[in-house]
């Protein structure tokens, strides 16, 4: 087996944003996907705290609790793109180690 010389870290880098940035313009529906998750689930959290929009110090907690339940779940949703991107990921590594990039 014959070593095969690497591509410099920035190369490499570069492509796989090329080819990200194409796939992204090619199929956006995985971005528009997750574009309408996000405002259904931070809709279905401000329909639960309707009652806390008053301004008074008793709703100062709940006011919290759904400041953090709007930046939590959405965010804690991408964790479900790790796994799909995953297989991406050493599928590049792969095309990389038998020299098709």
């Amino acid at each position: 087996v014959v070593d095969m010389k690497r591509a410099p870290l920035r190369k490499e880098l570069m492509i796989m944003f090329r080819r990200h940035g194409a796939l992204i313009v090619r199929d956006p529906i995985l971005y528009i996907g997750r574009c309408l998750i996000f405002f259904v689930s931070c809709l279905i959290f401000a329909i639960v705290y309707w009652n806390a929009r008053d301004f008074t110090q008793d709703q100062a907690i709940n006011k919290m609790w759904v400041s953090i339940w709007f930046v939590g779940v959405p965010s804690n949703m991408g964790v479900v793109a790790v796994y799909a991107l995953n297989d991406e990921f050493k599928s590049i590594l792969r095309e990389t180690k038998n020299g098709m990039v």
